[in-house]
């Protein structure tokens, strides 16, 4: 049983990446996993967009627009969760797709788009980030980001409670898919050391 943290910037590309090959392998090798999305804002996230989608992190107005449309979007990720976590988490990876790969504007009609197609109440959810307890679960991520030691974003803490292991793994700021599954496969292999140890599991499975 593994439980992953995944800290990630609501409108981060390369976040949508790492949020996509960590769901893709834990059913890849049939993993039971509890998964804890987490969007958080700061600077460096705004500064990440601002470089890396508009290539421009000199204009003020922009980054003010940012600033806010990212917040916007972790509170409407937290809002949705309401209704279901893994609806909230295909919310989050559909928006992080329009921004940056359809190059959409993140607003709500945005988000009314894509809550209609995830069957999400959009009234509902609007309701919700207006919430006491959706902020202050907001408020609560934000902080866990930081009792984590979590800095940058995507970052990851995985508890592989399978190895008996209390200490989660940090995953800091890994950009890289190639690098992320060979450190996935090297916790994997940790689950499967007594199988590995009988010959019963055939390595050439992890290269597939």
């Amino acid at each position: 049983m593994w439980e992953v943290f995944l800290f990630v910037n609501p409108l981060g590309s390369y976040c949508l990446k790492t949020e996509r090959t960590i769901l893709e392998f834990v059913k890849k090798h049939n993993i039971q996993a509890h998964f804890n999305f987490i969007a958080i804002t700061n600077m460096e996230n705004v500064n990440d967009i601002l470089e890396n989608v508009f290539d421009n992190t000199t204009d003020l107005e922009l980054r003010n627009e940012i600033t806010i449309a990212a917040y916007d979007a972790a509170l409407t990720y937290k809002a949705a969760a309401c209704q279901g976590k893994k609806k909230a988490r295909e919310l989050l990876m559909s928006i992080q797709y329009a921004f940056n790969e359809l190059n959409r504007e993140y607003n709500n009609d945005l988000v009314k788009e894509i809550t209609t197609k995830l069957n999400i109440d959009f009234k509902e959810l609007i309701a919700d980030k207006e919430c006491d307890l959706v902020n202050s679960s907001f408020q609560a991520d934000q902080l866990l980001a930081r009792e984590m030691n979590v800095t940058h974003t995507p970052s990851t803490v995985i508890f592989n409670y399978d190895a008996n292991d209390s200490n989660g793994l940090l995953i800091d700021n890994c950009q890289s898919s190639d690098e992320l599954i060979a450190i996935l496969l090297d916790l994997y292999q940790q689950n499967n050391s007594n199988l590995l140890e009988q010959n019963i599991i055939d390595l050439s499975f992890y290269q597939n």
